[in-house]
């Protein structure tokens, strides 16, 4: 049944995305079941059709962020990571638990907190094979059977 709220735009894309699955998350489903884990190639070809990332700038690939914290969930206010000056750059130390594809993150968006207020909180975009920057452990998450690839990422 076809709903009105839906354009022929989005049928569009809705068929497009069910070819997308066809070709690149059918034939490789079982694998990922395997090893626990889709890899970084699905995510790099849902960019490249542009179904991910839909409200960034093509020019920036699409982005993510998780905004929860260890002991602190989503309230920023909890926010224990911290940043401290460092010349003209900062240095953010702290932990992120539970990233989903963490792992396979070019990039990662940070918040830290800058200094002691409660609106001193500062989003840092670090480059993923920075200096002190590190994945950690696999980690079972709820819904899965076997462990996930490295979700834990902390720099010191």
């Amino acid at each position: 049944m076809r709903r009105p709220i839906f354009t022929d735009e989005h049928a569009l894309f809705r068929d497009s995305v069910a070819e997308f699955c066809r070709r690149h998350v059918r034939p490789n489903i079982d694998r990922w079941r395997e090893e626990g884990w889709t890899g970084r190639e699905i995510w790099q070809e849902a960019g490249r059709q542009d179904f991910i990332g839909l409200a960034m700038p093509p020019e920036y690939g699409g982005a993510g962020i998780g905004m929860t914290k260890s002991k602190a969930g989503s309230d920023l206010a909890g926010l224990r990571t911290r940043a401290v000056r460092d010349g003209d750059g900062w240095i953010p130390n702290g932990a992120k638990t539970f990233i989903t594809n963490g792992s396979n993150a070019d990039l990662v968006v940070v918040a830290a907190r800058t200094g002691e207020g409660r609106k001193d909180v500062t989003v840092f975009l670090l480059d993923g094979d920075a200096e002190g920057f590190s994945r950690g452990r696999r980690q079972e998450k709820a819904g899965s059977t076997r462990p996930t690839p490295p979700g834990s990422s902390s720099r010191t």
